[in-house]
């Protein structure tokens, strides 16, 4: 049986909309609107760690697109180090995939430094319209909401993921109202679970500024997202 965690009804997408999963099965895909892709010029992505395979999509199906990359972990000899420690076959054939695609397809994309609040500005100035921002930081999503906001209107859409997200749920909301996008998909990240009044720990949102509506209606989670942990059970939202 699937546990029920709650978050605010002002969460809960509004229609059904025209969306299609980038990225690998499992942990590190999203899904993301048809109309958003064709309009995005910029991918700006934050927090890749070892996995690229959302921007990889991204590129296959938005051939002319400026692509830019940044962690502050990410290098060459990590991946190395990456190798020798994986224990299993399985898992150091994937690391070798990754160190041949790094100099394939992430090496000229990429800048390796940690993102704050001060150069996050830097970062989005030469992009002046239709970027989307795919943002994964453990946390420090936080320090760039503001920031976010002050852009929007250079933004055409956003996947994020929200750490500690039972602790920060009025932060989120007053980042979505301020944003005034569309929320276009919700998930729960079952690698975590359950915090304060059951709200989930981490939760991962897509939004966007002029989605393609297929269903003027919503009633349940899209079936293109996958459990993020395949070991565990996925979990469904309450909208309390």
């Amino acid at each position: 049986m699937n546990y029920l965690y709650n978050l605010p009804k002002s969460f809960k997408p509004k229609y059904n909309f025209d969306l299609i999963r980038l990225g690998r099965n499992n942990d590190g895909g999203y899904l993301v609107g048809e109309n958003t892709i064709k309009n995005t010029e910029n991918l700006i992505s934050i927090g890749i760690y070892d996995d690229w395979s959302f921007e990889k999509d991204f590129r296959k199906r938005k051939k002319i697109l400026n692509l830019l990359m940044i962690d502050n972990q990410l290098d060459i000899f990590f991946l190395i180090k990456s190798f020798f420690i994986k224990k299993y076959i399985k898992l150091k054939l994937i690391a070798i995939r990754n160190i041949i695609d790094y100099f394939l397809f992430v090496k000229n994309n990429f800048q390796h430094f940690y993102v704050s609040k001060k150069n996050f500005k830097t970062i989005l100035q030469p992009y002046k319209k239709n970027i989307f921002l795919k943002i994964d930081i453990e946390g420090s999503e936080y320090n760039l909401l503001n920031e976010i906001v002050h852009f929007k209107n250079r933004i055409c859409g956003i996947a994020i993921e929200f750490h500690s997200a039972d602790v920060n749920i009025k932060k989120i909301e007053n980042f979505i109202k301020d944003l005034g996008f569309y929320i276009t998909n919700i998930h729960i990240n079952n690698y975590s679970t359950f915090g304060k009044n059951l709200i989930p720990k981490v939760i991962e949102i897509t939004l966007e500024k002029k989605p393609r509506i297929v269903k003027y209606s919503y009633i349940n989670e899209n079936n293109l997202n996958h459990r993020n942990n395949v070991y565990k059970k996925d979990l469904k939202i309450c909208y309390k």
